[in-house]
């Protein structure tokens, strides 16, 4: 190259429903000046919640660029608004075909999910090489299906590298977002806590979960006797969670309100925070999060999706469990009763369940995000 002429920029295309991994690569790549990084994602929420989805709101905060994608599904009950979902299937394919037609990326990586299988097969007939990424311990239906098109396929977990044809299967492990350990003093400062009592953390993930919400609001009394409380409701609107639980929190005595924390989502190194003084999770099991809470070591009580393709989380948290660190509490069990009932017996057993949450800690891979940036420049 001759001197004072500018390196070349390249595109990566980034799609999936995996928000927290596509995040973490994308800041990854956002280090390297002669890349920039486009983000295929949901326009809002859900199909059911025309809030803005959280990828319309963070990937350009990232600094990156984001293009809703309006892609259709299959869908294994059928009802009027799947076979209307089946038919944006076309829709979506010619909607990727014609934003990789505009951006030419170099590389598409994708993170599961239904959004991301025209994209991937987009790209494959355009000649541009993808990398698909799965980030449970099963294989989700996206990844099988963009497996057979994407040049690599990066997994999280060993288990999963049988599935795969060996010469294009990586471990990469599930990349995490670097706030999470990170110290900020003035991060700190906002956990105002009952420094005698022990910190649980509730979170749905990026969507909430209305069921474990609904059981949180109920359970409230019982468990801000003992416990302090830092509560992720999940963003969507048409649940009205939030606006319930802190209504709730209003009408609490004042000696349980200070310890009963409630937002829509915790954000960076205010959440990296929060996870780290945290005794004990109260989650649904999500690859995601089990990879966050697993870098840290720390306790958790599953309560996995039960309707997921597979069993996904189901199996995600029966592996959590057999590491020592994890108890379940299926959905159709769960009561406020036999939440606090749960609680309180893990917390009673907090050190054993510590002392496996450090073992595991060692096993976890910490620069997938950078592992995954390194094959697409192989790719390219």
């Amino acid at each position: 190259m001759s001197r004072g002429r500018k390196a070349e920029v390249k595109k990566v295309v980034l799609t999936g429903g995996h928000l927290t991994p596509a995040l973490a690569v994308l800041k990854e790549f956002a280090k390297h000046k002669n890349w920039r990084v486009v983000f295929f994602g949901r326009r809002f929420a859900s199909e059911s919640d025309k809030t803005p989805s959280l990828e319309a709101k963070l990937v350009p905060e990232a600094g990156g660029i984001f293009l809703p994608l309006d892609a259709g599904r299959v869908e294994t009950i059928f009802s009027l608004s799947s076979f209307l979902r089946i038919l944006l299937l076309p829709w979506g394919f010619l909607q990727a075909f014609y934003y990789l037609l505009k951006f030419r990326p170099r590389v598409i990586i994708s993170f599961g999910g239904y959004l991301s299988v025209p994209v991937v097969i987009a790209g494959w007939l355009l000649g541009i090489p993808a990398i698909t990424h799965e980030q449970t311990s099963v294989v989700g239906l996206g990844t099988g299906v963009n497996a057979r098109f994407a040049k690599k396929i990066a997994i999280s977990w060993p288990n999963l590298s049988w599935q795969f044809p060996k010469e294009k299967t990586v471990l990469t492990g599930n990349p995490i977002l670097k706030d999470l350990v990170k110290q900020d003093g003035r991060a700190k400062m906002k956990l105002k806590l009952d420094s005698k009592k022990p910190l649980l953390v509730v979170t749905g993930g990026n969507q909430g979960s209305h069921i474990i919400n609904q059981a949180i609001k109920q359970a409230l009394p019982k468990l801000l006797e003992k416990y302090n409380l830092f509560h992720q409701t999940g963003h969507p609107e048409n649940t009205n969670d939030f606006q319930e639980l802190e209504q709730r929190r209003k009408r609490l005595a004042p000696r349980l309100r200070k310890r009963y924390q409630v937002k829509k989502y915790f954000f960076g190194q205010e959440w990296g925070v929060v996870l780290r003084r945290a005794d004990l999770i109260i989650s649904r099991a999500g690859a995601n999060i089990l990879t966050e809470l697993a870098l840290l070591g720390k306790p958790m009580l599953l309560i996995p999706i039960p309707w997921l393709k597979n069993r996904e989380q189901l199996e995600n948290a029966k592996m959590f469990k057999k590491f020592g660190v994890a108890e379940v509490l299926n959905q159709e069990e769960l009561t406020p009763r036999k939440l606090v009932e749960e609680i309180d017996k893990m917390i009673e057993g907090i050190k054993d369940y510590r002392k496996d949450g450090e073992l595991l800690k060692k096993k976890i891979k910490k620069n997938a995000a950078k592992k995954i940036f390194e094959e697409a420049q192989k790719l390219v």
